[in-house]
Formats: structure tokens, C-alpha cells, sequence
């Protein structure tokens, strides 16, 4: 099954982390965020989390492309450890049903 896994890479990266390869182990694809992912900046002017090769890339274009593979995936698994509601879980719940994808 291809999976995207969101949540807050904010704050639970390294569970986000865990959680891809616990789902690879099983036998699923994970398409985002990438294995091993390591955040390497903040955009400034949309807060979004830039992982390695992305740091000088349009943010809003990084973005489209997770949209993308979250409508090219099965499912869309969110790791909210912190029992955050709404910002960053909520925000990442919209974007799955936005793409028509069960949370």
C-alpha cells in the first residue's frame, strides 16, 4: 500500500520518522516525507518544514508536490503523538480529505 504520513514534522519529526519504518518493515511504500527525513529549514513566509535538497526550492512548489503524493497514495496516516487538534493535525486532516484520502 503507498502511504503519506503527516502530522506535525514541527514538532514529532522523530516519531514521524519511526512510524515510516515501522510501515516499511510491514511491507508498505512510504512516498512522503522522505526515509530518514531531517528538517533543514522553516520557510519564513509559510511556515512549512523544508527537509534535505529542499531549502532552495519554492515552498508553495514543495507543497503541491506533497498534495500530489498524497492523491497518488492509498492512505494517508496521521502521526499525532501529541494530541495536537487542530493546527498542525487539523491542518494535516484537511489536506487528506482535500485530496480524498481516508485519515
Amino acid at each position: 500500500m503507498n502511504i503519506v504520513i503527516g502530522g506535525s514534522y514541527h514538532k514529532f519529526l522523530h516519531e514521524i520518522n519511526v512510524l515510516h519504518k515501522r510501515l516499511e518493515r510491514e511491507g508498505h511504500n512510504v512516498l512522503a516525507p522522505i526515509k530518514d527525513a531531517e528538517q533543514r529549514a522553516v520557510d519564513d513566509r509559510y511556515n512549512y518544514i523544508l527537509f534535505q535538497g529542499e531549502e532552495i526550492k519554492n515552498p508553495v512548489d514543495v507543497q503541491k508536490r506533497f498534495m500530489n503524493k498524497i492523491r497518488k497514495a492509498d492512505a494517508f496516516v496521521v502521526c499525532n503523538k501529541g494530541r495536537i487538534y487542530w493546527n498542525d493535525c487539523g491542518n494535516g486532516i484537511g489536506m487528506g480529505i482535500w485530496c480524498n484520502k481516508e485519515s
